[in-house]
């Protein structure tokens, strides 16, 4: 009995299955082009005998090869690379632009800059001291100090990949270095006094 409804249920199934023949395969041989020359049933397509012509995916015939649209793919942004008095920096985070704002790891441009970094987990707040200068920054917050004086950035610290981003313009020009941004060859330069 079982034997007898699943050969009656595969046999529904493969009525119901509507089939179709893809006409991509051109009859005959085809040369390294995809094409062939007519040698039988040419008036059919309207072809003439030893007439060179390509069998579409459409079912129509062509004489010249169909070609599909290509499409481009965006190109990669490169990836910006900061200088530190003419040395390359290599960070385990890439460099992020936020709102026209780049932000970098911490401890790469602090250390770099000659600056000691202290990290308070709990209040989430970076403190970084170079000679007479202390930058307090704190995750999320808009108004770092610099000495004890607030100061304004439109784009605060933050954590991202398990890493603590800083602004590279104010942490660079708060600890007295000039920084410039070649934005064709998306490359920050920063130089201490």
């Amino acid at each position: 009995m079982r034997k007898k409804g699943l050969i009656a249920l595969l046999t529904t199934i493969l009525i119901c299955i509507p089939f179709s023949i893809n006409v991509s395969a051109s009859p005959g041989r085809l040369d390294g082009n995809g094409g062939h020359t007519c040698r039988t049933n040419c008036a059919k397509y309207g072809l003439k005998t030893g007439q060179y012509h390509y069998h579409n995916s459409d079912g129509s015939i062509s004489l010249s090869k169909q070609t599909a649209k290509r499409v481009s793919k965006p190109s990669a942004t490169p990836a910006l690379v900061v200088y530190i008095n003419g040395v390359k920096q290599s960070y385990d985070q890439s460099p992020v632009i936020e709102n026209g704002r780049t932000l970098v790891p911490l401890r790469g441009i602090f250390e770099s800059l000659g600056a000691n970094v202290q990290w308070d987990q709990k209040n989430q707040v970076v403190t970084a001291i170079k000679t007479n200068t202390k930058i307090v920054l704190k995750i999320g917050a808009k108004s770092p100090t610099v000495n004890g004086k607030v100061s304004q950035i439109d784009v605060p610290a933050k954590v991202r990949n398990g890493r603590t981003l800083v602004p590279l313009r104010f942490v660079g020009e708060a600890l007295g270095a000039t920084v410039d941004y070649n934005s064709s060859k998306r490359t920050i330069r920063i130089t201490s006094k």
